[in-house]
């Protein structure tokens, strides 16, 4: 039986960087389904959308090209606990000094550890800047 390492596509870092994220809206989804596959889709801001969003703060545990492991404390941050298949807007510094990179990923894993949520975020709209930047910063990570 494969372990859960073999099934990865991407190499990953371990990391410790803040990810802060909200739930996507359902008005915001017609314009990202348009950008699929441009190489500089527009991602929306993490801004609040509507009254009663919040944004959650998240502590990355790794990172790889295809999305990242990161926990944090949702009951107390976010309106809702996120669920497997939620559509979220995340955004990060990869100390690189240049600007945040901000991503639409999809939760595909939860789990409780210690009181806390862990889960599994999935890059659907990431541009090809933000994708070569990841790429550098995995590839710096592994060769300390």
């Amino acid at each position: 039986m494969a372990g859960e390492d073999d099934r990865r596509f991407h190499p990953r870092a371990n990391t410790a960087i803040e990810v802060r994220s909200r739930l996507l809206d359902p008005s915001e989804l017609p314009l990202l389904a348009s950008s699929l596959g441009r190489p500089d889709p527009p991602i929306p801001q993490l801004h609040l959308v509507k009254s009663g969003t919040h944004v959650t703060h998240l502590a990355s545990v790794n990172l790889s090209l295809g999305g990242l492991s990161a926990g944090g404390d949702l009951e107390i941050d976010a309106e809702q606990a996120y669920a497997k298949g939620a559509d979220v807007v995340v955004e990060f510094d990869l100390k690189d000094g240049q600007p945040l990179v901000r991503a639409v990923a999809q939760v595909v894993w939860t789990q409780m550890e210690s009181g806390r949520v862990q889960m599994g975020l999935m890059f659907l709209l990431i541009t090809d800047s933000a994708f070569m930047r990841i790429q550098d910063y995995i590839q710096r990570q592994m060769n300390r």
